[in-house]
C-alpha cells in the first residue's frame, strides 16, 4: 500500500508543470501520452487526470491487443484515488469481429470498501449488409460485496432489425 501511495503522489506531483484545463465549471489537469498506429504496432494511450473540485486523480491506460482484418481486441485499465477517498481499480476488454460488426465487452471495477461491479455484454449481427442489420444480443451486470452485500444480477436479451430506406 505504501508503494501505491508513493507512486500516486509521484505521478500527481510530477504533472503540476502542465497548465489546467477548465470547462467553465471545473478545472482538470490532462496529460495524454499517445503513440499513433504504425504498421505492425499497436495503439496505446496513457492519461492522468486530476479533478481539483473532488480532489481525485485517475491514471488510465488503453491499448490495442490485437488488430487485423477480422478481429479487434482492446484493453483498458485504470486506478483512481484521492484525499479521504477510497481507491478504485478497474479493467475492461472490448472485442469486435470486423466482417460482421459483432461485439463483446467485459469489465470489472472495484472500489475499496464499496465492492466490485462486474459486467458483460454482446451483440451478434447475423445479417450485416450496407442497408440492413439484424442482430441479437444480451447483457449481464452484478455488484459483489460492499456495505450492502452482493446484489441480484441484472441481465437482459434483445433482438433487433435496422433498415435504411
Amino acid at each position: 500500500m505504501k508503494g501505491f501511495i508513493f507512486f500516486f503522489v509521484f505521478v500527481a506531483s510530477s504533472v503540476f508543470a502542465y497548465e489546467n484545463v477548465s470547462d467553465g465549471e471545473q478545472e482538470y489537469l490532462l496529460v495524454p501520452l499517445d503513440s499513433e498506429v504504425v504498421v505492425g504496432r499497436t495503439k496505446r494511450q496513457t492519461s492522468a487526470v486530476y479533478d481539483f473540485t473532488s480532489k481525485r486523480g485517475t491514471l488510465s491506460h488503453t491499448g490495442t491487443i490485437l488488430d487485423n482484418n477480422k478481429h479487434n481486441l482492446m484493453g483498458t485499465g485504470a486506478i483512481s484515488g484521492g484525499k479521504h477517498q477510497p481507491v478504485g481499480i478497474g479493467a475492461g476488454l472490448d472485442y469486435t469481429h470486423k466482417p460482421s460488426a459483432s461485439t463483446f465487452s467485459a469489465s470489472a471495477n472495484h472500489l475499496r470498501g464499496f465492492g466490485t461491479d462486474v459486467g458483460a455484454s454482446g451483440r451478434y449481427n447475423f445479417v450485416n449488409k450496407p442497408n440492413t442489420q439484424a442482430y441479437v444480443g444480451g447483457n449481464y451486470n452484478r455488484h459483489f460485496g460492499g456495505p450492502f452485500g452482493t446484489g441480484r444480477p441484472n441481465y437482459g436479451a434483445f433482438v433487433g432489425l435496422t433498415h435504411r430506406f
